[in-house]
């Protein structure tokens, strides 16, 4: 008999939600632990607060070219091989980036950070439609972005915590540990791929095959609208705290995130 899906409430999904909620934390912790430490990391290195910003924006774009190549990746050597391979290496540069003396390597080991967290949003979705059944992949992938949400939010207030009295670098690094845990409860928790199969195209023309169709009508605009309310709201969040904490409000780090 073939392979048609975990069922809800099975062993395998239980495991599924937790570990993808897991690495949906570890991912977005990450992504946004310099956002509430930018001040610290302006002061310290000497930059202007848009310089300070390029911390978000490096990690960020870095994600975003490389999710579709992460995808095509996942195509073909598996999902759950890929969000692991995405996880330990965001939690190794993420470690990396908090011992960067200079703006500049900072900015490159973030911009390399963002290119291995894109290997979690490019393949768990499909990773949760190859593994359960139909009925349950709706619920287990609003698991997955409560995950992120939550690991967005803890990200910037455990770094803001820390790195208030111990430093920007200490702050980013608390993260990375526990995005560390978070990816240690990943790999014993994600059941073994039993949905997927791999793919056999070769070549240029299915991909581009693929982007044709995505490009199709009016979804360039759509995409455009995601584009522009997404960057506003995170641009918002990245400069607010140097008004925060600048006179005449004088509010700290911690409460500032």
């Amino acid at each position: 008999m073939s392979f048609t899906g975990h069922e809800p409430h099975s062993v395998p999904y239980r495991g599924m939600l937790l570990a993808l909620f897991a690495g949906g934390v570890a991912t977005f912790s990450q992504l946004y632990s310099v956002q509430g430490l930018l001040p610290s990391i302006a002061a310290d290195l000497n930059i202007s607060s848009s310089q300070a910003a390029l911390t978000v924006s490096a990690a960020t774009l870095g994600l975003a070219l490389a999710v579709t190549p992460w995808a095509i990746i996942s195509d073909r050597i598996g999902r759950r091989r890929v969000i692991a391979i995405a996880l330990v290496s965001s939690v190794v540069l993420g470690l990396a980036s908090s011992m960067m003396t200079g703006f500049e390597p900072l900015i490159i080991t973030r911009f390399l950070e963002g290119i291995a967290l894109a290997g979690v949003p490019g393949s768990a979705l499909a990773y949760l439609a190859d593994e359960l059944t139909p009925r349950a992949v709706a619920l287990a992938s609003g698991t997955y972005i409560s995950g992120t949400t939550l690991g967005g939010l803890t990200g910037r207030l455990v770094a803001s915590w820390v790195g208030e009295p111990a430093g920007w670098r200490w702050g980013v690094a608390s993260v990375s540990l526990m995005a560390a845990a978070a990816t240690l409860f990943f790999l014993l928790k994600a059941p073994v791929a039993q949905g997927f199969v791999a793919t056999e195209q070769r070549g240029l023309r299915p991909i581009l095959g693929k982007f044709k169709r995505a490009l199709g009508g009016r979804m360039p605009l759509l995409y455009l609208q995601g584009f522009l309310l997404m960057g506003g709201f995170v641009a918002v969040y990245n400069y607010l705290a140097f008004r925060l904490e600048a006179p005449p409000f004088l509010v700290p780090a911690s409460l500032a995130s």
